[in-house]
């Protein structure tokens, strides 16, 4: 996984609701085996819906 996708994982991880957030940091952790293309479609779903992805509200 090169920089940019981590530091991608690391915002979602740190804003995403749980479901993204916990998905991100599975990634992040190795937890997780997906090829760098799901990869790359779960940081685009995040990033271009917003509405849906982001936990603006505090747990």
């Amino acid at each position: 996984m090169n920089d940019e996708t981590r530091q991608q994982l690391q915002l979602i991880a740190s804003t995403g609701t749980r479901p993204f957030a916990d998905t991100a940091d599975a990634l992040l952790r190795g937890e997780l085996d997906w090829p760098a293309k799901e990869i790359d479609q779960f940081i685009d779903g995040f990033m271009n819906d917003p509405y849906l992805t982001r936990n603006d509200s505090p747990e």
